[in-house]
């Protein structure tokens, strides 16, 4: 490269020239590529030693920086894929037969140091070239392979996440191999590779299954050459690559896009002129392919080449490498890894990726709402596309909790929902997975931390008053009713709601909301910690009256007969009231007196008292000068009124009759 030897795996920068700090110096071909999330690099492929003569049979793993650690499992045969689980764990896919000295057919999964997990063991009759972890944790394996564990499961099957058969997926009759598979966000799944039937039904090539392994029959794309390697892009289209030259009866050579419904897009075609083996996806929407072309999109690319999403060529990208680039993939920092059966790529410098004089290396920013419902993870530039997002949240750094998969959004994912802590420190971890290698077939991990802290400041309703109503909030969290206290961002405006129920009204706020007065409506700024009292008043009279009394213990009614309830009718029972009686009422503490003045007999014969502008009267204590009793009215929120002939009592289903009335 660039006038420096690379056996079979190279890494470049992201403008396309070579990062010499690694040369791992393969002696074979190498196919898979994975990163962890730790950026350490496996590879797999044919080789048997790496560096120079250092033996690392089929598999091997670098440190970014480029020196080799001790990782060596020792597969017997080759490794063809290479998938990094979000749990670390790793799982093997090729044509081996056993991993160290512990017998595997195919399919192993080891531990992170190397070692083989004992209890996975699914014994797969040929070679696994693809491997697919599911959001589930369910694993798609593609390959030559036509049992699981003498179950006979033709080219592709699903495996539970400990490694036995999932019954629940669909035994679908491939007639040939199954090479490359890739997911859409809605768990339907793509497979390509040289099939041309599934279970009678002519298929050519690619084919679209349901979650549930069932066919999509209304999906096919009918390609007249072997599926190489599929990626599905963020808006949904289907990139695919490999030996056909026609898809659905349009000339379209060696890589297409397919659109969601299976038709060819018509417009993206580069005009490549030998296979793609392996397409990797950048957060720009640009396109990495290797292969065995020396032409695309009319520019000669040898083997490899940078293009833009409507298929033309990013011109200032040229690694030009020298024989077949099996396998592409980005590390999460945007730097491009390369490998296949090359041995030098370039004669002169060339940009490999998408950077332009902007660009400086991957970009992501992980936002965290104010309020703490929220997160945003942003990618640009160079980042790798990526698939099946998850959220984990931890208070220390060290101990984290799976708080959520995110949803695609434009340039990004999403998650929503949350309930993040204020006030504390916090940390969010972000794992997702990258595709990449021969076939697709290999998953990367990108991991991405971020620390955070929300200020917020309590906001606390307290309701006064004998009344009864509720105080909601906007933005929702506070519902006074139940929930009378909640945690809002700093500088938010909390709008509070006061609403009264039936026989109550809204008599003023007070504490930090007293400035908003009579209003129903409060406008709380959170610049500090808030207390906010909101009272609600019984009315005066509601429309239920009294029963009326035969024997002088419930000698008067009172009724609200004005819309305003301005006016009271007051009337007595048959029992003929003094000359003169004192009403004593108070609202809110405020005690006055209504005289009533002339023989009131029966209740044909009532005292119509106009209140005028006295509002939210809470009770009424008649005083009777003949016998000097006295009898008093309180009004519950329900409308109905209890009365007592009991000396200052207040007969209120609101209020405890032993309480004293004002």
């Amino acid at each position: 490269m660039y006038g420096d030897t690379r056996n079979a795996l190279a890494r470049l920068y992201q403008d396309g020239t070579l990062d010499k700090t690694i040369n791992p110096d393969a002696n074979g071909q190498v196919v898979s590529i994975a990163v962890q999330k730790n950026e350490k690099i496996l590879f797999g492929g044919t080789f048997t030693s790496v560096l120079g003569g250092i033996s690392r049979y089929y598999i091997a793993r670098i440190n970014p920086d480029g020196f080799l650690d001790d990782f060596d499992p020792m597969p017997s045969d080759y490794v063809l894929s290479i998938a990094v689980q979000k749990d670390e764990k790793i799982l093997i896919g090729g044509y081996f037969t056993s991993v160290g000295m512990y017998l595997r057919n195919r399919l192993a999964r080891l531990y992170t140091d190397g070692s083989v997990e004992e209890s996975f063991n699914p014994n797969v009759s040929g070679a696994v070239y693809c491997i697919v972890v599911q959001e589930d944790g369910k694993i798609l394996i593609g390959g030559e392979f036509t049992h699981i564990n003498g179950v006979e499961k033709k080219y592709i099957a699903r495996l539970n996440s400990d490694g036995t058969i999932d019954d629940t997926f669909y035994s679908l009759n491939f007639n040939n191999i199954v090479r490359t598979i890739a997911l859409q966000e809605d768990g339907k799944i793509i497979i390509g590779g040289d099939f041309t039937d599934i279970s009678g039904k002519t298929m050519n090539h690619i084919a679209r299954l349901f979650s549930d392994g069932t066919l999509d029959s209304d999906f096919n794309p009918n390609a007249n050459g072997n599926v190489e390697t599929i990626a599905v892009e963020a808006d949904g289209n289907i990139l695919v690559g490999g030996d056909f030259t026609r898809i659905g009866g349009t000339d379209i050579f060696y890589l297409a896009r397919i659109k969601p419904d299976g038709t060819a897009d018509k417009t993206f075609n580069t005009n490549c002129n030998g296979w793609v083996f392996s397409i990797s996806l950048l957060s720009d929407n640009k396109i990495l392919v290797g292969g065995s072309f020396t032409s695309i999109g009319g520019q000669v690319r040898n083997r490899v080449a940078l293009l833009n999403k409507d298929g033309t060529v990013v011109t200032d990208f040229n690694p030009n490498a020298n024989s077949f680039v099996n396998a592409v993939a980005v590390e999460p920092d945007g730097k491009v890894l390369l490998g296949g059966n090359f041995t030098t790529v370039g004669s002169q410098i060339r940009n490999y990726i998408a950077r332009i004089s902007s660009y400086d290396s991957a970009i992501y920013n992980l936002n965290v709402s104010a309020d703490g419902t929220e997160v945003d993870w942003l990618k640009s530039q160079s980042a790798p596309e990526v698939y099946d997002v998850s959220l984990y949240y931890s208070e220390n750094d060290i101990d984290y909790t799976y708080i959520g998969n995110a949803q695609r959004i434009s340039n990004g994912w999403q998650k929503t929902g949350l309930s993040l802590p204020f006030n504390q420190i916090g940390y969010l971890k972000i794992i997702a997975k990258a595709y990449g290698g021969q076939y697709n077939g290999s998953t990367s991990i990108v991991e991405f931390i971020k620390q955070f802290y929300n200020k917020g400041y309590s906001l606390t309703v307290s309701k006064l008053g004998m009344g009864s109503g509720t105080v909601i909030s906007t933005p929702a969290g506070i519902n006074c009713g139940d929930d009378c206290s909640e945690i809002y961002p700093e500088n938010n405006l909390v709008i509070l709601l006061a609403t009264a129920q039936e026989g109550s009204s809204f008599a003023g706020w007070g504490g930090n909301c007293t400035p908003c007065g009579f209003n129903i409506v409060c406008s709380v700024p959170m610049s500090s910690n808030k207390n906010c009292t909101a009272t609600f008043n019984l009315n005066y009279f509601s429309p239920k009256p009294i029963p009326d009394g035969t024997n002088s213990t419930e000698p008067m009614r009172a009724t609200k007969i004005s819309p305003d309830g301005n006016q009271i009718e007051i009337s007595f029972d048959e029992i003929c009231s003094p000359s003169s009686i004192n009403i004593i009422y108070g609202n809110l503490g405020t005690i006055s007196n209504y005289t009533i003045s002339g023989s009131k007999c029966g209740i044909s014969n009532p005292d119509i008292w106009d209140t005028g502008s006295i509002t939210n009267i809470w009770f009424v204590l008649v005083s009777d000068n003949l016998n000097g009793t006295e009898s008093s009215w309180g009004y519950s929120s329900s409308g109905e009124r209890n009365g007592t002939n009991a000396s200052g009592q207040c007969g209120n289903n609101n209020r405890d009759n032993s309480e004293t009335c004002p």
